[in-house]
């Protein structure tokens, strides 16, 4: 659903692409609009998670291959949404045109998640997602170094980098559950999204002074570095298994490079019990705290009752 809604908002720059305040509105309208189904439903809506710690030292020293690959999605895919529009129109892309080519990139993201969850669940993960690595990284080079390419070449080049793009997120998310224990993976979507958007901060930011000082084409160029850093930083022989969980590798779930704190309750390979426990446990501490406040005015009331029956 996330995917589809991204490829069709990019299309609707096709349909109207003036860019003017209706593109806005528009988009006001169906922010507006999700709200009804919400508000018309009969079910009981879930309640929301209370924030659990994120345990970073924790987690850098048990999952640092998965956050390393969560950082680099973050600077790859923050980078693309915030300046592949920009590199698009340095290659003389009218508005619709640039509406298509984003629109294909991303529709790229939602076909790759069928084959990637089948690869997913039956080779090693660490190995995909260098072999992932490898792939951006050669398929970045032809648009890194060609200051003007033919638009076929573009929307061939730009699909292929997107199929990989999109599959660093999900396998690293994956990834890290199969090492961290059910109780922890609450924590550890907290700290996987954090990761996530350090990443897409910092991505658009320098991939923009260095298409501003060497061209456009250094978008693909900054994609290109970083997954080269990632092929060098994923070492699937440095994985140990020691803390391995006992049902890995867990079903791949395909999750888009983005997401909420209540991403936690949607995730099926989160343990529904530790969700329950973790909204519940500031409630309980509360009624806690509520119990023995209540105490000595219970304490002091039975005493008056005393004193006026004697």
């Amino acid at each position: 659903a996330s995917y589809l809604g991204l490829v069709l908002g990019q299309l609707i720059l096709v349909v109207h692409p003036q860019l003017g305040p209706e593109l806005l509105m528009l988009v006001a309208m169906c922010f507006a609009l999700c709200l009804v189904p919400v508000a018309m439903t009969r079910r009981i809506h879930p309640a929301p998670l209370r924030p659990a710690p994120m345990e970073p030292k924790f987690f850098i020293k048990r999952v640092p291959q998965s956050l390393s690959t969560v950082l680099g999605s973050g600077l790859i895919v923050g980078s693309f949404y915030g300046l592949a529009p920009l590199y698009a129109s340095s290659q003389g892309l009218s508005t619709e045109q640039i509406g298509l080519f984003m629109g294909c990139c991303i529709f790229a993201g939602l076909l790759v998640q069928w084959p990637l969850g089948w690869l997913s669940d039956r080779y090693d993960r660490a190995v995909l997602i260098r072999s992932v690595a490898i792939g951006l990284a050669l398929a970045s080079v032809p648009l890194a170094l060609l200051p003007s390419v033919p638009l076929e070449v573009l929307f061939s080049i730009g699909f292929v980098i997107s199929l990989l793009q999109f599959c660093l997120y999900p396998l690293a998310v994956a990834f890290s559950n199969d090492h961290v224990e059910s109780e922890r993976r609450v924590s550890l979507t907290a700290m996987l999204l954090v990761t996530y958007g350090v990443g897409a901060c910092i991505g658009p930011l320098a991939a923009g002074v260095l298409m501003k000082v060497l061209g456009a084409q250094m978008l693909y160029a900054f994609f290109a570095f970083f997954a080269l850093v990632l092929v060098w930083r994923i070492r699937p022989k440095a994985v140990t298994g020691l803390h391995q969980v006992q049902d890995a590798p867990l079903g791949h779930v395909a999750m888009p490079a983005a997401g909420s704190p209540l991403s936690a309750a949607l995730d099926p390979r989160v343990d529904e019990q530790t969700v329950q426990e973790v909204m519940q446990a500031p409630v309980a501490a509360e009624d806690t705290e509520d119990d023995q406040k209540a105490e000595p005015v219970a304490e002091a009331r039975a005493e008056d009752e005393v004193s006026k029956s004697v």
